[in-house]
């Protein structure tokens, strides 16, 4: 593993890896091992994970941890659960650290988890979400520079996706 290897590259290689396994298209089985692998290795022993492995754990590291594991198909490992326990009792919300992103990931993988774990995750998001909507439709960007643009179209798109996760559009939205 290379030393500038993070979560949140990895996390959108193992979309990809994934798209590529819903189109069927051949993925050599060392890939998602290999993948799996990595990941793990930014696990946290209380739960969680870092952006790098023994790094310490963050809410949108996390949630993108849970989510890589999961769309490998690793539903069941250790890791996911004490991730969805440290994401339960970690405060989260409006104004943290990479809110938007870890609201998008935690969204999705909350999704995959089903159950009481989606039951108590989403409607609270849900609601964070509808709460902060601005009058136009947007959603205010949160540690930007600024209000407007890039920052603007950042925050509404991810809010927009999150809020579409169980709504099944796009195809990694599904179980």
């Amino acid at each position: 593993m290379p030393g500038d290897a993070d979560l949140s590259v990895t996390v959108m290689q193992i979309v990809a890896l994934r798209a590529a396994m819903n189109a069927r298209l051949d993925v050599p089985k060392p890939t998602i091992d290999n993948a799996l692998k990595y990941v793990r290795s930014c696990a946290a022993a209380a739960g969680g994970f870092g952006y790098q492995p023994g790094g310490p754990p963050t809410p949108a590291r996390s949630a993108a941890g849970l989510l890589s594991m999961q769309l490998l198909g690793a539903f069941d490992d250790r890791a996911v659960a004490k991730g969805l326990e440290y994401l339960a009792k970690t405060p989260f919300e409006p104004g943290s650290a990479y809110f938007w992103y870890g609201t998008y990931y935690g969204m999705q993988a909350h999704f995959q988890a089903g159950g009481s774990q989606w039951a108590n995750w989403h409607p609270k998001v849900r609601k964070t979400l509808l709460d902060n909507q601005q009058p136009d439709g947007s959603w205010l960007g949160y540690h930007e520079q600024s209000q407007n643009g890039p920052a603007l179209c950042y925050s509404t798109g991810l809010a927009a996706m999150s809020l579409e996760v169980y709504m099944h559009y796009l195809p990694a939205y599904q179980r």
